[in-house]
């Protein structure tokens, strides 16, 4: 087997993870889907540690300096906020690390789009479940007395923040499988329109000008 293809086990984990993404606020207490997918994806690199035990890019480094930097600041925080930054360094820390392995099972070209299929299929569905009604909520009221719609209790620039990767997915995906401009708007036109309702309901400005 090529080392830098993933095996079946360590595929279907790394998709399962990242198709969890999107619902990361459906949980219960410390019982979240991606976190306990993404502690057994992190388990498997003993399944094939050639693939995920390689020096990983330079621009990885930087995500490293941030982490470095992040801990050594919480140093000086006031002794209120220890806890809440023991458990912010705690999550930049699995992010880091899931970084890494995002990006060795990623290498694999098949892998890494049907990866990204996944997480854009999940911004869709949960895209559809705010919109509908099905699973929507109004998170705040500003003083504008304008109302931020989410789904299943999201705040709303988080929820924003990873429905506009979905949307970039969508983009590159259908222009990525077709040469045709036409059709690639014509099968991801509607999607996309789809989760840019939902992005709009959020009322977050940041995403929408990320975008």
């Amino acid at each position: 087997m090529n080392s830098n293809t993933p095996t079946r086990i360590i595929r279907w984990l790394f998709y399962a993870f990242v198709l969890s993404l999107p619902f990361e606020a459906v949980a219960e207490g410390w019982y979240e889907p991606t976190t306990i997918l993404g502690g057994i994806l992190l388990l498997s690199v003993v399944l094939q540690p050639g693939l995920f035990l390689r020096w990983p890019p330079k621009g990885y480094w930087c995500f490293i300096v941030y982490l470095y930097m992040f801990a050594t600041l919480s140093l000086l925080e006031p002794e209120g906020y220890r806890a809440l930054t023991v458990l912010n360094l705690f999550v930049l820390s699995q992010l880091t690390i899931l970084g890494w392995i995002g990006f060795s099972v990623m290498r694999d070209r098949q892998t890494a789009e049907t990866a990204l299929l996944t997480f854009a299929g999940g911004c869709v569905f949960l895209s559809l479940l705010q919109v509908t009604g099905i699973a929507s909520s109004v998170a705040d009221v500003g003083a504008d007395e304008v109302a931020r719609v989410t789904a299943f209790g999201f705040h709303p620039n988080n929820l924003a923040r990873i429905l506009m990767l979905g949307m970039i997915a969508l983009v590159g995906l259908a222009f990525l499988k077709t040469t045709s401009k036409l059709r690639a708007i014509f099968v991801a036109g509607p999607l996309m329109l789809l989760v840019g309702v939902a992005l709009v309901q959020t009322g977050s400005r940041g995403a929408l000008i990320a975008l």
